[in-house]
């Protein structure tokens, strides 16, 4: 064992632990070293410093300094269905995009099955917003309901949700429209589109809108559903019996078609897009 003093080392043997002592009431400073292939380092203590802080180092010295910040959520702006601006806070250096497009209206009904809308297009995208002090926007309207009036008509298209103007950074457009009365085909989903200003790696999420079902005569399995959507789900046919077809819930889903006589669609559900706020 090695006992230090003030002025001095008395060592007893080699490589065991060493005690330290200090004369007077005051504490000892201690200045350490070791070798490294023969070359002499020493080891330098760093003040606490400020609570919080972390350590860092350039390749020779440690710096006692806040940690990085950044990244942390702090707010939501939420847009429905028509024109809007979304605006930067302060501190805010990302968001996240969440958009949908409206859902189509399920055709109006003069006999047998009318056709349902299918749902609007999602999307989901990064945007660093460093340089970008606002975007316009526009969220897509629900798909109107078809008429079961006279000749009946078809449902109406939803309506296309945009975030940005030149560049547009997302599209995501409305679902199809369902057709009037005996029609079987399938009422198409919406598109989408990225301009080039989104990178691969921050398109989260993409999807095309789901399908909305065939109308036909109810004793050939013509009624089924309506578009359905992260953010809604599309109206289910009303069974037999005429009845007035259902609106499609929540967001971009579409409503369903009207079933026998005079009975009109149901309306698709509205755009909407979200921003989540990052610092």
């Amino acid at each position: 064992m090695s006992t230090i003093t003030r002025n001095g080392i008395t060592s007893t043997d080699n490589n065991n632990d060493l005690a330290i002592t200090g004369l007077g009431s005051g504490v000892p400073n201690l200045e350490a070293g070791y070798k490294v292939n023969g070359t002499v380092e020493k080891l330098t203590g760093i003040a606490p410093s400020t609570s919080g802080n972390v350590l860092t180092s350039d390749g020779t010295n440690w710096t006692s300094a806040a940690g990085a910040s950044g990244g942390a959520f702090t707010s939501t702006q939420v847009f429905d269905a028509g024109s809007g601006t979304w605006s930067r806070p302060s501190g805010i250096t990302t968001i996240i995009v969440e958009m949908v497009g409206g859902g189509g209206g399920g055709g109006g009904a003069t006999s047998n099955f009318a056709c349902c809308g299918a749902a609007g297009a999602y999307a989901q995208f990064v945007l660093d917003v460093t340089n970008i002090s606002s975007a316009p926007l526009v969220v897509g309207a629900a798909g109107a309901k078809g008429s079961g009036a006279s000749s009946g008509t078809n449902g109406a298209a939803g309506g296309n949700s945009t975030f940005g103007n030149s560049p547009v950074y997302c599209q995501t457009n409305g679902g199809g429209g369902g057709l009037k009365s005996s029609n079987t085909a399938l009422s198409l989903g919406g598109e989408f589109a990225f301009d080039s200003a989104v990178s691969a790696a921050n398109r989260l999420v993409s999807m095309k809108g789901q399908l909305g079902s065939g109308g036909g005569n109810p004793d050939q399995g013509g009624q089924g559903n309506a578009g359905s959507g992260p953010l809604g789900s599309g109206a289910v046919m009303p069974g037999a019996g005429a009845a007035s077809g259902r609106d499609g819930s929540g967001y971009g889903a579409g409503g369903s078609g009207g079933c026998l006589t005079a009975a009109n669609g149901g309306d698709g559900a509205p755009g909407r897009i979200i921003v989540y706020e990052y610092t």
